[in-house]
């Protein structure tokens, strides 16, 4: 099981398989998507809005954590920012 990171001009994704399954960090999409508050110059991911774009149905996710990638869609399609939407659009092509 080996960390990958998938980068572009506009975000960074760290990404793992394990069991054959492609796992997304969740931070990196997070704050991909700009689900963030800068606060005295520091981006921080904000968890309460992640977990509830995630619903009740999922565990709640954390940094370190790892998501599937249908949670990943979720996320995106929920982000409603100029950020998400160029996220939005890279995942449609990629």
């Amino acid at each position: 099981m080996s960390l990958q990171k998938f980068e572009n001009n506009l975000f960074q994704l760290a990404v793992k398989t394990e069991n054959g399954e492609t796992l997304f960090d969740v931070e990196t999409v997070a704050r991909s998507l700009g689900i963030v508050d800068v606060k005295n110059n520091t981006e921080y991911v904000r968890w309460k809005r992640v977990n509830s774009y995630l619903g009740n149905s999922s565990p709640q996710v954390a940094k370190g954590d790892f998501i599937s990638e249908p949670m990943v869609y979720k996320l995106a399609f929920k982000a409603n920012n100029a950020l998400a939407e160029k996220f939005q659009d890279w995942l449609a092509t990629e």
